[in-house]
């Protein structure tokens, strides 16, 4: 599952997100833990929005499983009962569920009506219910499952049940259909979301790159968004210092000559939050150490690098010596053929 092969946090890595007893009230890192709190049924949706490669995905993953989301929902689920679902969106051509409305809407309704099976019944009519024991294969249409999650929204409250839900990949989402329009697919897909707006049983964290349809609805209250990649500095220059550090021949390097300690000031200056930009970054100068290149030589690569991470990717493929261009083709077919199929995360 998508799940599976999204990074774990770095070591002491989106703490700030959680642990913010030394922050100012008004710091803009506070505002989770606070809609975490929040009794307000206005205040459903939360958004985490970032550049591709800052670390959105990573984050949700880190929130879901994380065990003080509980503990800080607690003031909001009160005596009722909590249940944390989640989903990752991913564009995979092999697993089109993993991309589509429909496999939200699976998804979901599969971890309510797991733990809460007394709910079955009325979320699908008996009809439905005779199909899927009939033997025979079943799909659900679109239809259908909204209208099966809107009955399960309906019964929440009786059993006192608060939902916390977290959506990662909105952008990756092919919405309702195949539309050849991009942009109408996001604002059905945001119409779609309304099903939880104004229910104050239920509270939605989504993710996404800041493209226009998110930032017209989901970019309205400044005070439930979080632009990751202006928040994440200290991250990364937890994990570059952590990073280079253990490499020994660094550590030589930086014991002999004090500039070595400012190239790792410069790719953080560099990285303007994109974490899967400082990992390439830094395999390439690890590699440049190991191959004993100069720190002006390693200053000049990390000048010349594209701060973009698409450009990052170009300037790669471009760098590849003419003589590797055919193995270099076979690794990234194999590569991309078992990333369909699903044996090996990139």
């Amino acid at each position: 599952i998508r799940e599976d092969r999204v990074e774990e946090a770095h070591c002491k890595t989106f703490s700030w997100i959680l642990d913010n007893d030394d922050l100012q009230a008004n710091d803009c890192r506070v505002k989770f833990c606070r809609w975490l709190r929040s009794h307000n049924p206005n205040e459903n949706f939360f958004w985490i929005m970032g550049k591709p490669g800052a670390g959105k995905s990573t984050l949700m993953k880190f929130l879901a499983n994380n065990a003080r989301i509980p503990e800080l929902l607690s003031d909001w689920v009160g005596d009722g009962k909590l249940l944390i679902c989640k989903h990752y969106f991913w564009k995979s051509e092999n697993s089109p569920l993993q991309k589509s409305l429909i496999g939200l809407l699976r998804s979901i309704l599969l971890q309510i009506l797991r733990e809460y099976p007394e709910m079955i019944d009325h979320a699908f009519p008996s009809h439905e219910k005779d199909c899927m024991i009939g033997g025979d294969a079943f799909e659900f249409s679109r239809t259908s499952l909204v209208q099966a999650l809107e009955r399960v929204l309906q019964d929440i409250q009786s059993i006192r049940l608060r939902l916390c839900i977290f959506i990662d990949g909105l952008d990756e989402c092919d919405s309702l259909d195949a539309h050849p329009d991009s942009v109408m697919k996001e604002w059905k897909l945001i119409r779609f979301l309304k099903i939880f707006e104004d229910n104050p049983f239920v509270k939605v964290c989504v993710s996404s790159r800041p493209w226009q349809p998110f930032e017209c609805t989901l970019g309205e209250r400044p005070e439930l968004l979080i632009r990751i990649h202006e928040l994440t500095q200290g991250d990364i220059a937890t994990y570059v210092l952590e990073t280079f550090s253990s490499n020994v021949m660094f550590q030589r390097l930086a014991e002999e000559d004090d500039t070595y300690h400012g190239l790792i000031n410069e790719i953080v200056e560099a990285s303007q939050g994109v974490f899967l930009w400082v990992r390439i970054v830094c395999q390439t100068l690890l590699e440049g150490i190991t191959n004993a290149d100069r720190i002006c030589d390693l200053q000049r690569e990390l000048r010349r690098l594209p701060d973009e991470l698409n450009k990052l990717y170009d300037h790669i493929l471009e760098s590849i010596n003419p003589s590797h261009y055919e193995i270099s083709a076979r690794v990234l077919l194999v590569l991309s053929r078992n990333l369909e199929l699903g044996h090996m995360p990139l």
